[in-house]
This record gives structure tokens, sequence and C-alpha cells, in this order.
């Protein structure tokens, strides 16, 4: 038999925010909204569990937040990959090494265990399709393919999200009536069907992939100095223009990606107790013109201060 859990924030205002932020936490695999959003109107999240498989469907506000390893936490884990699955708005995904810009329409694999950021401007209407890893691995021989790497096409997700759509416009009772294994099955096939299309249209694309580690190669090896779109198209042997190019293609420029790696490594290293740095200190060598631009830019990509995570990084009992 089919099930469908809604949960809705307790209240509008602190309390709401709370609780919604909870809520992401608990359906999302670790995964913190911080700082927790204000909500003002009800947002609800609707999970299905079917047999083997769990869909969590939502619909969230503007937000932002993390998910670190947690080595006990993950060890409970099922061994599970996640399908994310945008039907209306915008999500920006970090993975520690790159950024990717989700469209409505578009899906993207991810791992459970992995780190990694993610932030929302806009009202936003989503679905995750948890499955188990084994799954994953017994379709094709090289799973890694498609876990953490480009965004799979709107018209390649059609069927997929039609699926989920119906399964959530299904009213309880008929929903009930409903063969969990048989629904599984369907979401399943539609589940093959759009990785291996999108496992066939990344292939040509293996050129643009080459470079673009080779653009990331280079970014980390020169930070903190500065990299510019004509350094990497010294170091790639390509021209400017392509470099752009390579950089719209996965929604950013060499400007953006940069600062946001200058982010990542300034955090890293102020979350570290041996490096123990100050904050002005961090923000003079990753290339921040003075400490109250780099903890505005700290603020905005993190959802909190860098003094606030040096504070907390001095409070841990190491």
């Amino acid at each position: 038999m089919a099930e469908r859990i809604v949960e809705r924030p307790v209240a509008s205002g602190a309390a709401g925010s709370e609780h919604w932020a909870q809520l992401i936490g608990r359906w999302h695999r670790g995964w913190r909204v911080d700082p927790p959003p204000p909500i003002r109107t009800r947002h609800d999240l609707r999970a299905y569990a079917l047999d083997d498989l769990v869909v969590v469907n939502c619909q969230a506000p503007p937000c932002r937040g993390s998910r670190r390893a947690d080595r006990e936490a993950d060890a409970h884990d099922g061994g599970e990959l996640a399908i994310l699955i945008l039907h209306q708005g915008r999500e920006e995904i970090d993975t520690g090494t790159r950024t990717f810009c989700l469209g409505a329409g578009q899906a993207f694999v991810w791992d459970t265990r992995a780190d990694g950021h993610f932030r929302v401007d806009g009202a936003l209407d989503k679905s995750t399709l948890f499955l188990p890893r084994e799954t994953l691995a017994a379709w094709f021989p090289e799973p890694d393919a498609l876990i953490g790497r480009e965004p799979i096409a709107a018209d390649q997700t059609l069927a997929l999200r039609a699926l989920i759509r119906a399964l959530d416009k299904t009213p309880e009772p008929a929903l009930a009536g409903q063969s969990s294994v048989a629904l599984a099955s369907a979401l399943r096939e539609l589940t093959y069907v759009t990785l291996a299309s999108a496992l066939r249209s990344h292939r040509p694309e293996r050129r643009s992939s080459a470079l673009w580690a080779g653009a990331l190669k280079t970014i980390e090896e020169r930070l903190p100095e500065p990299v510019t779109a004509e350094d990497l198209a010294l170091a790639l042997g390509i021209s400017v223009r392509s470099v752009y190019q390579l950089f719209a293609d996965r929604g950013t420029t060499v400007r953006r990606f940069v600062k946001q790696r200058r982010l990542v490594r300034s955090r890293l290293e102020l979350a570290d107790p041996r490096a123990a740095p100050g904050v002005a200190a961090t923000a003079l060598r990753w290339g921040f013109a003075d400490q109250s631009a780099f903890t505005r830019a700290f603020r905005e990509q993190f959802g909190q201060t860098p003094g606030a995570l040096a504070r907390q990084r001095r409070r841990a009992p190491w």
C-alpha cells in the first residue's frame, strides 16, 4: 500500500521557521537550512514511501543551507542516492569543487553522504527521489559518471516529472489503494530511462568535461592568487571566448566561480583548529579588499559571518 506523509510548519513566525528547517533536515538526509527562512505562507512537505524508494515533495521559500559529513550518522545510512528534480524556481548547488545552477525541469544526482551547499533565492517547488545505491550500480557499470555531474536537461525528465506530479495529485483514498510495489516499479523504469538518456547526452561533451577539469585544477592550484579568463585560456590552450563559454554552460562566470572557491577555501581555513587564523588575516590571504567586504560575501554565501564560524571553532571540544 502506498503511503503519504504530510508535514507542515507549526505556525508562521519564528516557531514556524525553526520547524520548517527541522522538516527539511529530517527528510533530506542531513541537509541543514541555516538560518531558518521566514515562513509567511503555509509550506508543506509530502513524502511517499514506495517499496524501497522514497519521494519527497516540498515547496520551499528562499533559503540556504549545507550538509557536512557525519561519520556516525552516515554509518547508519542505508546507502542511498538522491535525484533532485525542480518543478519551478531555481537552485544553486555547490559540491565543493563545482557549482551548478538548476532551473525548472532540470534534475541533479547527488550522494546523500557528500558535503555541499545549496542556495534558493526565490520560491521553489521540487521533488527528491531517494533510491538504493546498488540500484544505480546495477543499471550502469560506472554510476559515478552521473553523481554530482552535469544537471540533467528538462526535456529528459518530462516522463519522470509527470509520474511524480500525478502521484502528488492523487487523492488520499485512491493513493492508499495503490500497490507501493507497482508504483515503485514504474518510478524505477522512468528513472532508468531518464538517467540512461542523460548518460548518452553527456558523452559527446567529453572534451568540455576535460577542459572543465583542467580549469578547476588550474584554479585550485593558483588560489589564493587571482585567476582570470586570460590565465585559464593560456593554461588550457583555448581562446578567452571559449573559456567564457565553458563557464556559461555551467551557469556561472569565471569571476563568480573563483570568488566562490575563495570563499569555500577561506571557510575551510577558518574552521580548521590547526590553522587558527584571524578573520582579518584570512580576508587578506584570500584576496578580499578588507574585512567588511569579506564578511559580507561570506555571509551571503554561507548564511553566517566568518567571525561566528571562528567562535564556533574555538568552542569546539578538539
